[in-house]
């Protein structure tokens, strides 16, 4: 297929066309006539739907997002390793289970449980900073010293007081 201007008609493509301005009578590739463009929906020659019974939605997809498995997190279900196959019922100690429940995770990618558990871990800090707000004083002291043991002494020493 050859490329047509759509301003005056030629082999080439619009944007190496001499016209520059606005066209007063513009010239139509499909009916090759002037008075209108290509684009122009009451053209003679302009594509029309094609007459009948309309198409059904093709997209007939069913959503099973309401349906949820007890026991079964995301990230087991994308990862395709089923931790627990039997739905427990839910009580209270539903959260320590699963923090007890051994993780298969593949080692160079992280997934959604990697992302709880380092969300759980930031909440943990931050229950620990409101219990002890002399750890914001000791921080800057805390960056600058390199030796982890140094570092260990110093949390010590804020947890005794």
């Amino acid at each position: 297929m050859v490329t047509r201007c759509l301003k005056c008609g030629k082999e080439h493509p619009t944007k190496d066309c001499d016209i520059k301005e606005r066209q007063e009578n513009p010239y139509c590739i499909n009916c090759d006539t002037y008075g209108h463009t290509a684009c122009y929906t009451k053209c003679p020659n302009f594509p029309k739907p094609k007459k009948g019974s309309p198409l059904l939605n093709r997209n007939n997809k069913k959503f099973t997002s309401n349906n949820v498995v007890e026991g079964i997190s995301f990230a087991n279900m994308v990862s395709g390793n089923k931790i627990n196959n039997d739905p427990s019922p839910s009580n209270n100690n539903n959260k320590s289970e699963r923090q007890s429940t051994p993780r298969v995770s593949p080692s160079n990618e992280i997934n959604s449980s990697d992302f709880q558990d380092i969300i759980d871990l930031f909440k943990i800090v931050s229950n620990i900073f409101k219990q002890f707000p002399k750890l914001k004083e000791i921080l800057p002291d805390l960056k600058k010293t390199k030796d982890f043991k140094q570092q260990a002494l110093m949390l010590m020493d804020v947890f005794m007081d």
